[in-house]
């Protein structure tokens, strides 16, 4: 139950952010295209969870729909993330506080999610100030 409540909990915090996501309109083409390929793989990230971890999820009382939210949220909340950070060092740190707040129980099972909604704010971020190197500052 203690599962439940810390995905339910987490999940709600982020799906707040997920929105802030959705309602930053791009203002050129690049960052539109970028943008939604970071969307389209969340969503790609979301469905290969469920697959891989629903069985776990549900010996835990967690169902597809809140696993689902929780990684949606996880990572479209990436995003907003990545366009408002300085730098990647800022971005990294922002993946290293919340992986922080899912250390426990969760943690191990949730790895490959959390580091593939790293690795599509990462390259939202470096899609958007045009580079492929870590450290530069807008």
């Amino acid at each position: 139950m203690k599962t439940k409540a810390a995905l339910s909990f987490l999940s709600l915090s982020l799906m707040g952010i997920a929105i802030i996501s959705q309602a930053h309109a791009a203002d050129s083409k690049e960052s539109t295209r970028a943008h939604s390929e970071a969307v389209e793989s969340c969503t790609e990230l979301s469905n290969a969870t469920i697959n891989d971890l629903g069985a776990w999820g549900e010996a835990r009382g967690i169902t597809e729909t809140q696993l689902r939210q929780f990684v949606d949220s996880l990572c479209l909340g990436g995003l907003p993330a990545a366009r408002e950070a300085k730098n990647e060092d800022e971005l990294d740190m922002y993946w290293l506080v919340l992986r922080q707040k899912l250390s426990g129980s969760i943690a191990d099972e949730l790895y490959t999610p959390v580091s593939s909604s790293q690795s599509i704010s990462t390259k939202y971020f470096r899609a958007l100030n045009g580079t492929k190197n870590k450290n530069v500052t807008h």
